[in-house]
């Protein structure tokens, strides 16, 4: 863990933790419920998937970052809606 945590992918993905959770405490109270929780959870579930793909072994690797990928883009579009 003390390996991954002086990646750049790592400080990034708790830095747009950071920056979720402050952008949801100035959410109206209904949206920060709704919509807030949601948001979190994919931040944190990308932290989750950081870690996952770092200590997976070489052969599940692969599908681990295929899964960082899916999650990321997930979390980009809910974030910029087109």
């Amino acid at each position: 863990m003390a390996r991954l945590q002086n990646t750049t992918l790592w400080r990034d993905a708790n830095r747009l933790m950071l920056v979720i959770e402050e952008a949801v405490r100035k959410f109206p109270r209904y949206h920060k419920y709704a919509i807030g929780t949601d948001l979190r959870r994919q931040a944190q579930g990308i932290c989750r998937l950081i870690s996952r793909a770092a200590t997976a072994p070489p052969s599940e690797r692969k599908h681990q970052v295929q899964r960082l990928v899916l999650a990321v883009d997930d979390l980009n579009r809910r974030l910029r809606p087109d």
